[in-house]
């Protein structure tokens, strides 16, 4: 210790202590003016991601396509890119069309996020020329001065939720907000003058027979957040770009397989053939973005079905052929029925239908082991809504007291119901409750029949929660629960009382769509579904309650 004294004496004997302090001064206002410019030009700091290698985990160099060798180690490895992707893009004065297809968590948003803010700045601000610079990109795509830039989500709670805070993130100092957390277009005025106009798809299906929200002023430059469903809305947008020859730019995870977009949009790859003039496609790789776990991203997904990892991790197009549960067999999920014991958790489903069958199901899932029991349906077609609540009724109500059908709905009925929901019914089979069933947790039913929904609940006191109706999302959710675990066990059992289920799951094909076949897709199907739509309504409810051992793939974030 008395050395190191000495030491530190001999040091500040030779240094003047003042010019230390002077130093020291200077070092920190320099990094105030730092912070303080990171916060006016946040974009002049992002950096765009490159592969870390697997071996030393170094950034690695990119070498040309998807080579990528480590400067340390020399590996050299197949990896994807989100700074090359950019860079090809940006390099290229005549793209027309720029597809980045990307895993869930690839940074596919956040990069072409950042390519939004630099056409709204323009090529000639020191901000996007030190983007550039740290990010070794061309210019020569980008315009010179500052431009007016569309972003476009599929819904307004989309840009509100994911979209306009990423913009936020890379938007200069000074910049007015208007609308931006509004469920309506919103807008971003740079103080250089650059406009970000944020909207969504959802506007082109509203305006149907009316104005085109997508009609105005020439823009520079526009992004589709996901597939983008309405072709009106893709067409109209082609349209606003001709003035400045600006590029349209799509940022998606293809979760439905070959739709009439895709195929129109990038259908040389299922050729096989090489891209058309002025159009780049690109695809990012989860597992290979350095930001995230890619260990951890990994282990979600294994309980994905092949086809869904392979388009959540890697962002690939798999074709949907073939049956549309491929893992169903009556071997594996379809067991004799039983009585469930009262203590499981009771969910309800209903897909309404008139000329076409009604389907109500009725689950419980066995807290023992997350496993989902369909022990129960109602399907039938032709009937009024008063037959399929009697239906209902006769199945979930204590068959000693419940009052016969004719007087459904009447007075006396209603009296019944009351006294056994405030305690004043006695019976000796049911304790007073009036059911043989438990009560529901939930029973959810599709947002579209309004009419209908409002009936049950209103005359016959059948309550019901608006189900998730995307056709995407419920399949996964299906395929989640019918995929074994590590013990060979599927969640999802279906008692075979349940025909009209089981003939569906095992009947259900994938219906191919091609160019012009319908404007919209979202998973389209081949054969009855009604069973299927309740079945979806479920697994996606069950899973949004909190139930269950469910782990998603987040959204991305670089």
């Amino acid at each position: 210790m008395a050395a190191l004294d000495a030491t530190a004496r001999d040091m500040l004997a030779e240094t003047d202590v003042r010019e230390l302090m002077r130093i020291t001064t200077r070092v920190r206002e320099l990094r105030r003016k730092l912070d303080a410019i990171r916060i006016a030009c946040p974009l002049a700091f992002a950096e765009l991601w490159q592969p870390a290698c697997r071996a030393c985990k170094r950034t690695m160099r990119h070498l040309g396509g998807l080579r990528h060798q480590c400067a340390d180690c020399g590996t050299i490895e197949i990896r994807t890119s989100q700074q090359a992707a950019i860079r090809s893009m940006l390099a290229d004065r005549d793209l027309s069309r720029f597809v980045l297809l990307g895993g869930n968590r690839s940074g596919k948003t956040e990069g072409l996020t950042q390519v939004c803010g630099a056409f709204a700045e323009g090529a000639d601000s020191p901000t996007v020329k030190r983007w550039a610079r740290i990010n070794d990109l061309s210019l020569a795509r980008i315009q010179p001065g500052p431009g007016r830039v569309w972003m476009i989500a599929q819904t307004f709670g989309a840009a509100i939720e994911y979209l306009r805070p990423k913009l936020s993130n890379y938007l200069p100092k000074g910049t007015a907000l208007r609308a931006w957390g509004a469920n309506a277009e919103g807008v971003a005025e740079l103080p250089g003058g650059g406009v970000v106009v944020s909207k969504a798809v959802e506007q082109a299906k509203a305006s149907r027979g009316g104005k085109n929200p997508f009609e105005g002023a020439a823009i520079n430059a526009a992004l589709f957040d996901e597939e983008p469903h309405v072709q009106l809305a893709v067409d109209s947008v082609d349209w606003r770009l001709i003035d400045f020859r600006g590029p349209t730019m799509f940022s998606m995870t293809p979760l439905s397989g070959w739709t009439p977009f895709l195929v129109r949009t990038v259908g040389h790859l299922r050729e096989g053939q090489p891209a058309p003039a002025g159009l780049q496609v690109h695809h990012l790789h989860g597992e290979d973005n350095p930001h995230i776990d890619s260990a951890e991203l990994l282990r979600r997904a294994e309980r994905y079905p092949e086809a869904i990892q392979r388009a959540r991790l890697r962002g690939e197009i798999v074709a949907l052929d073939g049956r549309v549960h491929e893992g169903f067999e009556r071997r594996i999920h379809v067991v004799e029925s039983f009585l469930v014991p009262a203590g499981w958790v009771r969910f309800g489903a209903i897909d309404f239908g008139t000329r076409a069958p009604f389907c109500h199901l009725w689950a419980a899932l066995d807290p023992a082991d997350d496993v989902l029991h369909v022990y129960a349906e109602h399907y039938a077609a032709g009937l009024r809504t008063s037959e399929h609540a009697a239906h209902i009724w006769r199945f979930e109500a204590c068959p000693a007291c419940y009052p016969s059908d004719a007087e459904l709905n009447s007075p006396e009925w209603w009296l019944w119901r009351l006294a056994c929901v405030d305690g004043r019914h006695q019976c000796e089979v049911c304790g007073g409750t009036g059911r043989r069933e438990p009560e529901m947790h939930t029973r959810w039913a599709d947002p579209e029949a309004l009419d209908a929904r409002l009936t049950l609940n209103g005359e016959y006191d059948i309550a019901t929660a608006l189900a998730h109706k995307a056709r995407r999302t419920g399949w996964e959710a299906i395929e989640d629960r019918l995929k074994p675990d590590a013990e060979g066990k599927p969640h999802l059992l279906i008692h075979d009382c349940c025909t009209s289920l089981i003939r569906e799951l095992e009947g259900l094909t994938w219906l191919r769509e091609e160019p012009g076949a319908r404007e919209e897709s979202e998973l389209s199907v081949k054969g009855d579904d009604h069973a299927w739509d309740a079945l979806r309504y479920l697994c996606v409810g069950i899973r949004r309650a909190g139930f269950g051992h469910y782990e998603d793939l987040e959204e991305e974030s670089a």
